[in-house]
């Protein structure tokens, strides 16, 4: 049986390097026998592993992919929805990268 973990406390998430975040973000954990998954509902992204560590650092691979691909959208003039709108302002005001 899986085992929920909510709540308020915020995490650090790494990002590939050069990135980082300016601030920590509340995550969801939800552990299971063999596996964990950490979800951000700020980026509407998610991380998987064998423990918490693989998960967030998958986590923050898939949160520097996304804002990536959102990039490339936007310098090729392309619409995006109001959700995927503000997720790429969010992205834009939090990660830092040298």
């Amino acid at each position: 049986m899986p085992k929920f973990t909510f709540g308020n406390a915020l995490y650090e998430i790494p990002l590939p390097k050069p990135h980082r975040l300016k601030h920590w973000f509340p995550l969801q954990i939800t552990e299971c026998v063999t596996s964990v998954v950490v979800e951000c509902p700020a980026f509407d992204e998610y991380g998987y592993g064998e423990d918490y560590n693989s998960a967030v650092k998958d986590l923050g691979e898939s949160i520097v992919g996304f804002w990536e691909s959102l990039k490339h959208l936007k310098k090729r003039r392309r619409n995006m929805g109001e959700s995927m709108r503000r997720i790429f302002d969010l992205m834009e005001e939090q990660i830092r990268g040298e």
